[in-house]
């Protein structure tokens, strides 16, 4: 093989590659955003985002908790398209953020369900002052946010400040708040 016939073979690979990284660059874009909903267009937020896989099956995420369709934990990582369009619909469709409470070994924890996101609380707090009951929360996020790293994942919440940012994360999304009675002070406040 001569230096012409090699540099052909180079050229023909280098752009038969590069065509190829552009229609998976391209493919990939539409194929996430068609998945993600048209609704993504209109500026709906969606909280369930699905995603493709190297093997044409889908996941969701974030990963959404086991439902009687879907009672297999493998089955819900590897989802045909369409299953993975519905029941990411079906769930935004259904979503309202509520917040629980629950005794485990003694320690009373209060929970936000579905659990937020850290770029949904990100936008909220960026919004400027969203509740005197988020300020210190906000003013963490804002700054870990800022330095491009989080110290902890789990997000721990006092009654009071669960319900506000439930409330916070509604408003987000563009749902209904949720009701609650684990934060009486509040409730008196805001009749």
């Amino acid at each position: 093989m001569n230096k012409r016939s090699s540099f052909r073979i180079v050229t023909k690979f280098s752009s038969a590659f590069s065509l190829f990284a552009l229609f998976v660059l391209i493919s990939a874009c539409t194929t996430t955003s068609q998945l993600n909903g048209a609704e993504k267009t209109s500026g709906e937020r969606l909280y369930w985002k699905v995603y493709p896989k190297s093997d044409n099956t889908f996941y969701l995420l974030p990963r959404p908790e086991f439902t009687s369709e879907f009672p297999d934990p493998h089955a819900i990582n590897s989802l045909k398209e369409t299953q993975a369009q519905v029941m990411a619909s079906k769930l935004n469709s259904q979503l309202q953020f509520n917040v629980s409470k629950a005794d485990e070994g003694g320690t009373l924890v209060v929970r936000i369900v579905p659990e937020p996101l850290i770029e949904d609380i990100v936008d909220i707090c960026a919004q400027g002052a969203p509740h005197a009951l988020l300020e210190k929360r906000c003013k963490k996020e804002l700054a870990w946010h800022q330095k491009g790293s989080r110290p902890d994942i789990y997000l721990a919440f006092d009654a009071c400040e669960a319900v506000v940012m439930a409330n916070k994360l509604n408003d987000l999304y563009k749902k209904p708040h949720s009701k609650s009675t684990l934060c009486p002070a509040l409730n008196q406040v805001e009749k």
